[in-house]
């Protein structure tokens, strides 16, 4: 952005009246929040699903490598059982 007096009175500023230049930058683009990953593993018949069946675990993929690590399974209770669909799948969330 330019700045000065307009000395010649022709409502423009010139190069010779500009006093101050002052740059003006884009904001520096924020990072992208890590994408959220799923996985799917067995799981064996007992409390959690009595025929046993399959969990699926998810979370923020904070070291960006497209797979759900151990480390970034967001904790999630099982699901009520006596409101869970019986299709053998256990899930955070609505059944």
């Amino acid at each position: 952005m330019s700045s000065g007096l307009d000395d010649s009175g022709n409502e423009k500023l010139d190069d010779a009246e500009i006093r101050n230049r002052t740059p003006i930058c884009n904001p520096a683009l924020a990072a992208q929040p890590p994408a959220i990953v799923l996985r799917l593993r067995p799981e064996p018949k007992g409390a959690n699903c009595a025929v046993g069946g399959t969990a699926v675990e998810s979370g923020p993929d904070a070291n960006r490598n497209d797979q759900l690590d151990d480390a970034e399974v967001a904790p999630c209770p099982h699901p009520d059982h006596e409101q869970a669909r019986n299709d053998d799948t256990a899930s955070c969330g609505s059944p």
